[in-house]
């Protein structure tokens, strides 16, 4: 048994509480959490914020030998064209770079993983149920003669996973590289299956010019990879409400980046699908464009926020924290608290780990964690995590 103090013990589903003490049994369970440690012995007291353990809810961990490989600031056409170029590698070091991947994620608090895979490289280390993994198996379609054959791969790869019982969605990539058909197929699987649906969605203005008008650098990377775009028939609308009608209203849905995304689309998806999440990847976005989603806008439309890493191609490090600093740095209003229930509970909910993952309170194994050098139960920029539990 063990019995820790903090500055502040955020409990993600109450108050923060000061000084408070969180007793854990041997296998890590949560037995109680405290006021006031009147009474107790043997208590470890840190300097700093504890909370459960961070939930990871967009990675690429198949691209993790990639780590500073693409050149930065370059904007996203430029980074897939440099990605796909580049992102052939001998299969033991791939597999070393997965496995030192996911050591850096647990390091970094992170207990539980969305990601995102396009083949089966990653499988034999999530069999190993380090971190609990729910793998979006990315599928690709431009053209709707492309849909069979794209959804029998994916149904292919998720069979491999269902021989080592991990938990697996069919996804599509974004709204501008899957056809009508494929995006039928994928959320008709998601229906029956009771799966979550993500996908990438506005993270470029060109994404846009695309749908609205067929302009932009993402015709011209269609022509870089062979395509013959007069397939593209431009909707004189954004992407996002180009496709949204697509989307199952009573399926959960998880749309990343959202770099151009607007208030009215906001309201609007978070008005018609029952259960609409938005993951923000900010040091991604910094790192391929050097921009950011307009936080106010989520906020002030009540979005349910969870937070990413991306990958090693287009990030620094695997560390939710470090997306908190990120957003901090630009937007220092927002509290670390709202922030917190980004990178626990919302990603928990999302995952549908809730029972034992995303909050502090009696009877979870969520992870507990440390983040050390706050202020006053603030995360700052020197801010680190210690993995306690």
């Amino acid at each position: 048994m063990r019995k820790i103090s903090a500055d502040y013990i955020f409990p993600i589903s109450s108050a923060p509480i000061k000084n408070g003490i969180i007793v854990i049994n041997d296998s890590g369970k949560i037995v109680n959490l405290l006021s006031s440690s009147s009474g107790l012995e043997d208590v470890e007291k840190y300097e700093g914020i504890i909370c459960p353990g961070f939930i990871n809810t967009h990675c690429h961990l198949e691209l993790s030998h990639m780590k500073g490989i693409v050149s930065e600031g370059k904007g996203l056409v430029p980074f897939i064209k440099e990605l796909m170029s580049q992102r052939a590698a001998d299969s033991d070091f791939v597999q070393q770079c997965i496995k030192d991947a996911e050591a850096e994620m647990m390091a970094n608090g992170i207990v539980a993983v969305g990601d995102i895979s396009n083949g089966s490289d990653t499988f034999s280390q999530k069999a190993k149920r380090n971190l609990h993994y729910h793998t979006f198996i990315e599928l690709y379609g431009f053209l709707d003669n492309q849909a069979d054959e794209a959804f029998e791969n994916g149904r292919v790869l998720g069979s491999k996973l269902e021989k080592q019982n991990s938990i697996y969605s069919l996804v599509p990539h974004s709204p501008y590289s899957t056809s009508q058909q494929l995006w039928e197929k994928i959320c008709q699987w998601n229906i029956e299956n009771k799966g979550i649906l993500t996908f990438h969605n506005e993270e470029t203005e060109d994404e846009n010019k695309l749908f609205l008008d067929g302009s932009g650098s993402l015709i011209e990377l269609m022509k870089w990879f062979g395509l013959d775009t007069s397939f593209w028939k431009s909707t004189g609308n954004t992407s996002l409400n180009s496709i949204k009608g697509l989307l199952p209203k009573n399926t959960k849905t998880l749309l990343v980046h959202n770099t151009m995304t607007t208030v009215k689309e906001l309201s609007s998806l978070n008005m018609e699908l029952e259960s609409p999440y938005w993951c923000l990847c900010p040091n991604a976005n910094w790192y391929i464009e050097r921009k950011l989603p307009n936080l106010d806008n989520f906020i002030k439309t009540g979005s349910k926020i969870t937070l990413g890493t991306d990958s090693l191609s287009s990030n620094w490090r695997l560390s939710i924290l470090s997306e908190m600093q990120c957003i901090k740095k630009h937007y220092p209003e927002i509290r670390t608290a709202t922030m917190l229930s980004w990178g626990t509970q919302n990603g928990a909910e999302l995952l549908g780990i809730e029972s034992n993952f995303g909050t502090l309170e009696k009877g979870k194994s969520p992870g507990i964690i440390l983040i050390t050098n706050s202020n006053n139960g603030e995360i700052t920029g020197s801010s680190q995590v210690v993995k306690l539990i």
